[in-house]
């Protein structure tokens, strides 16, 4: 999965799990006796669990650092532009 997509997920069931969307019932009568967050997400097949929050949190943290370090790496040890005179 893109770490983008961790990061999506992680915001999605932060929002809905928030007070607004935990008071009110789900209006339509599939996901009868959900909360109206509840129902959103499993509308969307995603799970209620608050982990993915962090986890979507640590997956961006170790994308951000990987593509830090590849980058560095890169720089250390590719030769630089040369300057060509035609």
């Amino acid at each position: 999965m893109n770490p983008l997509q961790y990061a999506q997920k992680a915001i999605l069931i932060n929002e809905f799990s928030g007070h607004h969307w935990q008071n009110k019932p789900y209006p339509y009568p599939i996901y009868g006796g959900m909360t109206l967050g509840d129902g959103i997400l499993a509308g969307l097949d995603m799970e209620n669990k608050y982990w993915w929050v962090w986890l979507g949190i640590g997956v961006n943290l170790a994308y951000i650092l990987l593509m830090n370090v590849i980058i560095i790496i890169c720089l250390a040890y590719l030769p630089g532009m040369v300057n060509i005179t035609p």
